[in-house]
């Protein structure tokens, strides 16, 4: 890895380590769909908006997530990816409605991207009603969307957009119905949140972390991480009783 990217790989590290929930403070907007986005050249992660669920169509036919990956450099570098399902993708990214749009095509295993000539927008169809959209920011410089649109899971992504993207953050037991052993540490900030409480375990150079999620049930789940990877997954219920939640 490159010594820059490194750093800010240990900058990311360094900020989850070093943040908690704090009492009474709002659950943060995280990711809508487990595990859709990777991090981008192993460093830049993403910042989640606020999910999109518009009722004027019908519930649960239009909605969309956007993702900022913001790169910490002198000049401004950023881009934003959107995972959306719309019942007008069809008619404006078809290959009819595209014919004379300023856009290349570019082969992604069974699937055909719209990669914009001045390589600022790239756009996935998935199907015809579901769509990944990648693009630049305004003023921002260059950036490598194609490549970031090559490292995406496109079937991944069309069975997790058939189902209507979650937008209440405050974790419970179910939040951690996704996770398995050896998963990133980041992927379950990102999917769960900052814990209630973070201790290290044992010395700095084990990299080894408790989190504990107070849940409103009055139970916990605590979280041994060990090296940047999930290590075990346990949950205690308010009368004293322990369950392993990975097997």
């Amino acid at each position: 890895m490159k010594p820059i990217a490194q750093s800010l790989l240990c900058i990311a590290w360094a900020f989850i380590a070093s943040s908690a929930a704090q009492p009474g403070e709002k659950a943060p907007v995280l990711a809508a769909w487990y595990g859709l986005l990777p991090p981008c050249q192993k460093h830049l992660h993403p910042m989640y908006d606020q999910p999109v669920i518009d009722k004027k169509k019908g519930v649960g036919s239009t909605y969309s997530q956007t993702a900022r990956f913001d790169a910490l450099t002198d000049l401004p570098r950023s881009f934003r990816v959107t995972l959306a399902r719309d019942p007008d993708f069809k008619k404006r990214f078809g290959r009819d409605a595209m014919k004379d749009a300023p856009v290349t095509t570019l082969e992604l295993g069974k699937r055909a991207a719209w990669v914009w000539t001045d390589n600022k927008k790239v756009v996935v169809p998935i199907g015809d009603d579901k769509a990944v959209l990648i693009d630049v920011d305004p003023y921002s410089q260059g950036m490598a969307l194609v490549e970031y649109a090559k490292s995406l899971d496109y079937d991944r992504i069309e069975k997790a957009l058939t189902k209507p993207p979650r937008t209440d953050f405050t974790p419970t037991l179910r939040t951690f119905d996704v996770f398995k052993k050896g998963d990133s540490s980041l992927g379950l900030y990102e999917w769960a949140g900052p814990a209630s409480t973070l201790e290290q375990v044992g010395t700095k150079e084990d990299e080894r972390f408790r989190w504990t999620y107070s849940l409103k049930d009055g139970s916990k789940v605590i979280v041994l991480t060990a090296g940047k990877q999930i290590e075990s997954m346990t949950h205690e219920a308010a009368d004293g009783k322990i369950i392993e939640l990975q097997k």
